[in-house]
């Protein structure tokens, strides 16, 4: 049966892979010549803005059919309903802590963008209100030219600080949740909540400035509509990582530090590996390549990608002698188990197009996670 689940596990992340390599949009891989008329230009942003938008919701809904088809296929329905007391209330308060770390993003962005880099106001209100009016390339040309270096500082810190708190959060839900059954619950109706929170507030410049504090600069105009793919893709994520490991059979009282032990683990590459790779990438990587992606700064670079693999061994590490989960806890060692699970993480962040690789990472280290346990 543990076979059969892992397979089926395999299946998913194979399959939605192989489907949005298809699907995602390449269309900011052309750009337009500097010969070109401005209208044509204009023409051609629109074109691709509608584009990327359309097969962004296409990936978005895909996703959200996809699990409630396991949930049917698995039978896990009855795990989801009805919404247990301790659920309604739970959701709502992780949503306002999380929005909490939102407005503390804002103000570590105004501290650090006004105070340190003396961008103007105009700029900054730029940058925290909607960009669906901005021109591809050139306002993110413009700030680039106009505070340099200081660009990539700004979206780092702002970017990363906001991401380890939001991860943070999310780590002592697992540490400190009593049973299987509300992890799922509270993952799942999370993940449901943001989706919803991020689609009304998308287009708003007052409660949406706070709920996309964290719309990468160097996105330009697609800075907020990728954040909210990976809000999709990044909650349904964790909600996965729960569904699979209660079909392994990790739900029971006996053994739930191991559950909790291996969920942690598998978020360590989106934790620590991706945020070591944004660090490392942007401000010491040289030799960059290209991948797809909902963005306008689609590349990667293979000092980034080492970063995401040293920091995911290192962290999952350090979780498994946390939970004192060690050798007898893997079939074949702990050592073996965390470099296969920090291998899988590493090719999923390079391979999974931008705005997915959360959930890739995450349902690809539980996958990977079942050959060892």
């Amino acid at each position: 049966m543990g076979e059969a689940f892992f397979g089926a596990s395999v299946l998913v992340s194979v399959s939605l892979f192989l489907f949005f390599v298809k699907v995602v949009p390449r269309c900011l891989a052309a750009r337009v010549g500097s010969a070109v008329r401005c209208e044509e230009r204009k023409e051609h942003d629109d074109r691709a803005w509608k584009q990327l938008r359309a097969e962004g919701w296409i990936s978005n809904l895909t996703l959200c059919f996809l699990m409630l088809s396991l949930l049917s296929a698995f039978g896990q329905w009855p795990l989801l309903l009805p919404i247990q007391t301790r659920t309604l209330w739970k959701v709502p308060l992780i949503y306002v802590a999380d929005s909490g770390r939102s407005a503390m993003s804002l103000g570590l962005q105004y501290l650090l963008n006004r105070n340190w880099f003396k961008m103007t106001s105009e700029d900054l209100g730029l940058i925290r209100r909607r960009r669906d009016k901005w021109t591809e390339g050139v306002e993110t040309e413009i700030l680039t030219r106009r505070y340099g270096y200081s660009v990539k500082i700004m979206d780092a810190v702002n970017r990363r600080v906001g991401h380890l708190v939001h991860y943070g959060i999310h780590v002592l839900i697992f540490a400190y949740s009593a049973t299987a059954h509300a992890l799922l619950q509270t993952f799942f109706y999370l993940a449901v909540f943001r989706f919803v929170s991020h689609v009304l507030l998308e287009q708003d410049d007052c409660m949406g400035v706070v709920e996309y504090s964290g719309a990468r600069m160097r996105d330009g105009r697609f800075g907020r509509f990728n954040l909210l793919v990976v809000s999709v893709w990044g909650g349904f994520g964790k909600a996965m990582v729960v569904m699979l490991l209660i079909l392994k059979g990790y739900d029971r009282e006996d053994n739930f530090h191991l559950f909790q032990a291996y969920a942690i683990l598998a978020l360590q590459g989106v934790i620590w590996g991706d945020t070591a790779g944004e660090v490392i990438g942007s401000f010491f990587g040289k030799l960059e390549f290209d991948v797809g992606g909902f963005g306008e700064t689609n590349k990667k670079t293979l000092e980034g990608t080492s970063a995401v693999w040293l920091a995911t061994a290192i962290s999952s590490w350090w979780v498994l002698q946390v939970w004192q989960a060690g050798d007898a806890a893997f079939q074949g060692g702990m050592w073996l188990a965390i470099c296969c699970t920090s291998t899988v993480a590493t090719i999923m962040e390079i391979a999974a197009p931008r705005g997915t690789d959360n959930f890739f990472i995450v349902t690809g280290c539980i996958a990977c996670l079942f050959f060892f346990i």
